[in-house]
């Protein structure tokens, strides 16, 4: 929605629309369940990071790269799917 839009950088829609993010995102709640814990940021230099969201079934992965702008804004956002039995296996 418009949250989104405005922070997202001109590049962050251009591989995957933001209709289609949306979509996956809803993808990854129906398979894993509502997220019940972030963890930390890891941070990957001062405009990267990632951070893990435990869900009810399995985990979500998430790495966010941000812009060198002011205001700083969204370039990069991937969410990856941790099934419950990997899941299990990373603890």
């Amino acid at each position: 929605g418009e949250i989104a839009q405005a922070l997202a950088a001109d590049n962050l829609f251009l591989d995957r629309a933001a209709d289609q993010r949306r979509g996956d995102f809803a993808q990854l709640l129906t398979a894993h369940g509502p997220c019940l814990r972030a963890g930390e940021l890891r941070p990957a230099g001062a405009l990267r990071g990632s951070w893990r969201m435990d869900c009810a079934q399995g985990a979500i992965e998430a790495e966010i790269w941000l812009s060198p702008t002011t205001p700083t804004l969204v370039q990069v956002l991937k969410l990856v799917a941790v099934p419950p039995a990997e899941d299990l296996a990373a603890d």
